[in-house]
């Protein structure tokens, strides 16, 4: 077969024009992959952007976690008792400027209401008033054999959002442990748990608004207004 020298430039030209095209898709497409992935948003950040009715959760928590390091560096380089004296005086004070002050003291007049003995310790059901006409409703627990006036370790217990306050059977359990090896245990009820429910229906006997929780930010919000809670 002959090739006449026209018909080789020709083919040449044509090698040489696909070359160019190809090179061409090549660079108008990297171009264009560069923009997308400018303008891309989505990918890999669509969990971090998406959840919309609890964005504001997701930012608070960012922040808690921002300020749980910050507080971990700080309490490492504690290595003196000054140090750790000023570290109080700054919780202190940091507490009472997102709380408010603490209410003054006041006499508590506690009364005993009845006393119940059990195995190796004894309940005193007792009501007090945290301030005057506030009334809390609390036991103390006190191991057997204890004599009066001699002293003993004391543990207030503070218990979780149950609703029936420290006398959930697992909160009990805890507690008696407790009585039995020589703690004195004082446990309370907080505001809406146990017998102290704030918003009591005496028809239904439980609350007009909802469970603890509710019994707590209810009356909370109306406090925070005048900067105490």
């Amino acid at each position: 077969m002959q090739i006449y020298p026209g018909r080789l430039f020709v083919r040449h030209l044509s090698s040489i024009r696909i070359k160019l095209i190809f090179s061409l898709v090549i660079f108008v497409g990297s171009h264009v992959v560069n923009a997308q992935d400018e303008l891309n948003v989505i990918t890999d950040n669509w969990i971090k952007y998406s959840d919309a009715p609890n964005s504001l959760y997701h930012h608070l928590t960012g922040q808690a976690y921002n300020l749980l390091k910050e507080r971990t560096d700080a309490v490492t380089g504690l290595k003196t008792l000054s140090g750790w004296q000023q570290r109080q005086n700054w919780i202190k004070e940091t507490l009472s400027d997102m709380v408010g002050p603490f209410p003054e003291k006041t006499p508590l007049n506690a009364k005993i209401q009845r006393i119940i003995e059990k195995d190796g310790y004894r309940i005193e059901h007792l009501v007090y008033e945290s301030q005057p006409g506030f009334y809390v409703t609390a036991s103390m627990f006190i191991p057997g054999g204890l004599k009066k006036k001699s002293k003993a370790p004391v543990v207030i217990y503070c218990s979780g959002h149950s609703e029936e306050g420290y006398r959930s059977p697992v909160y009990l359990h805890v507690i008696a442990n407790l009585a039995k090896k020589g703690f004195i245990v004082f446990a309370f009820d907080p505001v809406g748990q146990g017998e102290r429910l704030e918003y009591f229906d005496p028809k239904t006997g439980k609350s007009r608004i909802g469970g603890p929780t509710t019994e707590h930010s209810y009356p909370g919000a109306q406090a925070f207004i005048t900067g105490s809670s």
